[in-house]
């Protein structure tokens, strides 16, 4: 099976055929997260937490609005300028269906696995190569790293100094903030040399499996596949510095608008006051959260923003803020993803069979002999 190949399996080819299983994975995720608000509403709900919804302001909520619809906006745009570094050209509407598609199902997959190998899958179908695609797709994740790896020790310090968190907490996002380090560097290390990432596999690989002709053509087009990665690399590095400085900035923009979600929802509910601690609580429940082996860190995601935020506002709002919360950063982006997911997954269906009604046609019709007159 070739690197392609593992990629269609993994994502909307194979996802197209096993569309079954992304929507199970779908009713999982919003099940599993309004069974856990539930739960916690029966715990901490009582007649105050009423009052608080009457005393809802707005403007807060619009502006929640706003960040989380600005967030995949710029989303869009670093991946387009990402695309526009390696030397290639792809529409807004073809790089916004194919990054929000695959958020999607990154969304409501354990772990987020499907989100790379369905945005290679979209961006190939719109006509990237794999190694093109991969190239943008590990960029776009790396940047997003090295902001994370780069914030990571800065919010736990200043977490630690302004929230009261457990011995517990601190160790878990200490650990995540470790294997995210070494995470990147060897993401580093791997794209420096093409051949290196066949060399460490012909490595590993059990003799047996090296004689069979499926290794070699497997090994054939990951070396093709890393060498076109390499050299979308290198054109990136070549970018016009100007350029690379708006992708780690819409990189920055991306992350801490989704985390002042959170701020302006309890300034929205009257809880000014603890905005700043609200910033600090979201980015710790963040950080741990792409870890989670659970479709859409649902439950988790829940009980981890409960848990931390219950250390400065009012246990009878707990309920209410952690679900507003679940609403603007799964439910609602839920719906905008899910409507680009089917989208790309329509145009990888027409594209495909283009491709195939072409291939079909490419007929080499036999080149006749001239005849030569003859003589009378």
């Amino acid at each position: 099976m070739s690197l392609m190949d593992e990629f269609k399996a993994q994502s909307v080819e194979g996802g197209l055929k096993q569309h079954k299983r992304l929507w199970l994975y779908v009713l999982i995720a919003v099940g599993m997260s309004v069974a856990a608000i539930i739960l916690l509403s029966l715990f901490t709900m009582d007649h105050n937490t009423f009052k608080a919804i009457s005393h809802v302001e707005i403007f807060s909520l619009v502006m929640v609005t706003v960040l989380v619809l600005g967030r995949w906006a710029c989303e869009t745009l670093r991946y387009k300028l990402i695309i526009k570094a390696v030397g290639k050209k792809l529409s807004y509407g073809k790089t916004a269906k194919s990054i929000l598609g695959a958020a999607f199902t990154g969304a409501v997959t354990p772990y987020r696995s499907a989100s790379l190998p369905t945005q290679v899958f979209f961006l190939t179908r719109y006509g990237l190569t794999g190694g093109e695609a991969t190239a943008i797709s590990l960029t776009g994740g790396a940047i997003s790293l090295m902001v994370m790896t780069v914030a990571m020790p800065i919010v736990l310090i200043l977490s630690l100094s302004k929230i009261h968190v457990s011995l517990g907490m601190s160790t878990v996002i200490i650990c995540v903030a470790v294997i995210a380090f070494f995470a990147f560097m060897v993401a580093v290390y791997s794209m420096r040399d093409p051949g290196r990432v066949s060399r460490i596999l012909r490595r590993i690989t059990p003799r047996f499996m090296k004689r069979k002709p499926k290794y070699e053509r497997f090994e054939e087009r990951l070396t093709k596949g890393m060498e076109d990665f390499s050299r979308s690399l290198r054109t990136l590095a070549k970018a016009r510095k100007s350029l690379l400085v708006a992708i780690l900035l819409l990189t920055i923009v991306f992350w801490f608008a989704g985390a002042f979600v959170a701020s302006w929802i309890l300034r929205g509910l009257g809880y000014p006051q603890y905005f700043w601690k609200a910033l600090l609580g979201q980015m710790l429940v963040t950080s741990i959260l792409p870890f989670t082996p659970v479709p859409g860190e649902s439950g988790v995601a829940e009980v981890a923003f409960a848990g931390v935020f219950s250390m400065f506002i009012a246990k009878n709002t707990l309920a209410l803020v952690t679900m507003t919360w679940r609403f603007f950063m799964l439910y609602l982006p839920m719906i905008g993803l899910g409507i680009a997911f089917v989208l790309a997954a329509n145009d990888a269906r027409q594209i495909g069979a283009e491709r195939a009604g072409e291939e079909e046609e490419e007929v080499v019709l036999p080149v006749e002999p001239a005849v030569e007159p003859v003589p009378e």
